[in-house]
């Protein structure tokens, strides 16, 4: 040990000093018969001293064997003594070797340590010698010990394969047993092996445990309260436990319900870590037979891997379940909504009729008016004609009328025909204006169109309802502005506007509607300006919501300024702009994007 100090110390100065040193370091050593002290080993001291007189067979064999001496040992002793004694008193085969060789197989199975042996021998010798004067019969006593001291070497380097063997199947067990949970990412899987498979390595008992849930606690942080015990064997059984496991307070390390049958012997605990994560702990039952005691740290080395592996995967695996739920049920949900959108859809294709219907009722209510009057003022010349035909017929043969008054009734027909040609000549004009400005209207097709005419166009068909509630419209026109898109669609937002800013003021039974059409560089700008009662603050964020309206149910779809939204902001790419005050007005600034294209 000092050799192997000095050898340290010297190659730590070494590296200290930055030389460098050899990978493996070898000390000389020498065969002594002394101990470190420099005493001579008991086996020596004993050899061919007389001890029969100083200490009995049964000390001498209790203090030689320790723990492992016992009555049958005692008893072996003695027919091995009597056994010599005979073989020296006759000419025998040897009976005391043969007798030897039996007691250090036996003793060799049972895994005693058969060094010890060679005392046995040496004390034997001795007490034999002591009581023995004849020449011959102490040189057969000392070739009978000789013989017996061979073979007690051959019986030890027999042992010494036997465990070196034992020793390689042992560690040959161990990596198996370490390459299966190295593999196994179940836990219950794991508790399988370890009850099916530690028994090999003379393992009696294992108790193993994790924390619940499991909690995961960083060192030092303390351990948690309770933990599951998943797997628990004594050399009579495997204990049956529940498929979570039995729970109980951490701090007791085995449940009572779980009585250990290895009250008497030592038990290891060991805690299982995974980094700083601690996952629980391993009780093993400490068995002295068993070849390299650190076996239990590195099965726990691997159970702390195995078990995280484990307990990962399970967290994984669950929480896939959980997405899959969480993706079946939001499928179900689409499917749900998708069902949803196409009834909304159908439903809002059925209300966009509605709103055109509605809107085909104000432009057909302001063509019936426009027709009206010409057709009235048409049917009333021909009623006209029809009466001063008819009196000049019967004028034509009455003496008393004169030619002056029949000049008169062929003027009045005259009158009567250029009022009637005037009337049709203005409803011609008419219906050629909504030609014209209505031959896209359910068109997709961008157009150039001047914006003053679309104007125009949709004063003229809501001229009815103007007229109805004697309002007054004003416009500023300007006939050099132009825009790329659909008229008809335009026309319809128009429409819709004026409609809303007559329906604001039909309760004063008069009023304005301003108009005003302009431009800058990037936008041509629409302003509708009512004298209404104004959009008070708390609706004025929602006015532009699908079915949103003011008005009592079945007078309005709520979707006029949706339209009129989507058309300004879609189509023209553009955006409005409202100011609104309380019983004074209302004012709606359209700007449409100017297209490059033209």
């Amino acid at each position: 040990w000092e050799q192997l100090g000095a050898l340290a110390v010297d190659t730590i100065v070494k590296i200290v000093n930055g030389q460098e040193v050899p990978g493996e370091i070898y000390a000389d050593s020498k065969l002594v018969i002394s101990q470190s002290c420099g005493c001579l080993e008991g086996n020596v001291k004993l050899a061919g001293d007389s001890l029969y007189d100083k200490i009995g067979l049964n000390d001498f064999l209790a203090k030689t064997f320790g723990d492992n001496y016992d009555e049958k040992l005692s008893n072996d002793v003695n027919e091995l003594i009597d056994t010599i004694k005979n073989d020296v008193k006759s000419v025998s085969e040897y009976s005391f070797i043969k007798k030897l060789n039996d007691l250090l197989i036996s003793h060799s199975y049972e895994n005693k340590e058969l060094i010890k042996w060679y005392d046995v021998i040496s004390y034997i010798q001795s007490i034999i010698l002591d009581n023995e004067s004849d020449i011959l019969r102490m040189r057969k006593i000392f070739e009978l010990c000789t013989k017996a001291m061979v073979a007690i070497g051959n019986a030890c380097e027999y042992s010494q394969i036997r465990n070196r063997i034992r020793t390689i199947e042992y560690i040959n067990t161990e990596h198996s047993i370490i390459k299966d949970l190295t593999s196994t990412f179940d836990i219950h899987k794991i508790a399988d092996l370890v009850a099916g498979r530690f028994p090999e390595l003379g393992m009696g008992g294992c108790y193993l445990s994790i924390y619940e849930n499991p909690e995961w606690n960083n060192y030092p942080d303390p351990a948690p309260e309770y933990s599951r015990l998943i797997v628990a064997y004594d050399d009579k059984s495997r204990k049956q436990l529940d498929d979570d496991g039995l729970r109980f307070l951490s701090h007791k390390l085995i449940p009572d319900e779980i009585k250990s049958v290895y009250a008497s012997k030592n038990h290891i605990v060991l805690p299982l870590f995974f980094q700083n994560d601690q996952i629980g702990f391993v009780v093993f039952v400490a068995d002295y037979d068993m070849l390299d005691g650190s076996t239990f740290s590195i099965l726990s080395n691997q159970l702390s891997s195995s078990l995280r592996g484990a307990l990962l995967i399970k967290e994984i695996t669950e929480a896939d379940i959980r997405l899959k739920n969480v993706l079946s049920e939001l499928q179900k949900n689409h499917l749900a909504l998708e069902k949803t959108h196409m009834m909304l859809k159908e439903n809002q294709n059925k209300l966009l009729i509605s709103e055109k219907m509605a809107s085909l009722g104000r432009l057909t209510a302001g063509i019936a008016h426009e027709m009206n009057t010409p057709l009235a003022a048409i049917r009333t010349s021909m009623y006209e004609l029809i009466n001063l035909t008819d009196e000049y017929k019967l004028s034509r043969n009455d003496p008393e009328v004169t030619n002056a008054d029949l000049n008169e009734i062929v003027e009045d027909m005259s009158i009567s025909i250029n009022l009637a040609n005037k009337s049709i000549d203005s409803a011609l004009n008419f219906i050629k204006s909504i030609k014209s400005q209505t031959v896209e209207i359910d068109r997709n097709i961008e157009v150039k169109f001047v914006v003053n005419d679309i104007i125009k166009e949709s004063l003229m068909m809501t001229k009815h309802n103007l007229m109805k509630y004697n309002i007054k419209e004003n416009f500023h026109e300007n006939e050099k502005i132009s825009i790329k898109g659909t008229p008809g669609s335009l026309l319809q937002v128009m429409i819709n506007l004026i409609t809303n800013a007559i329906d604001a003021m039909n309760g004063k039974h008069g009023g304005e509607i301003n108009i005003d059409l302009s431009e800058n560089e990037t936008h041509v700008i629409i302003s509708i300006c009512d004298q209404g009662c104004g959009i008070p603050d708390s609706i004025r964020t929602k006015i532009f919501d699908p079915m949103f309206t003011t008005k009592p149910f079945g007078e309005s779809t709520g979707l006029g300024l949706t339209i009129v939204q989507d058309v300004i902001n879609g189509e023209y790419n553009g955006h409005i702009e409202i100011e609104s005050h309380m019983n004074t007005g209302t004012i709606f600034r359209l700007y449409l994007k100017k297209s490059n294209e033209f």
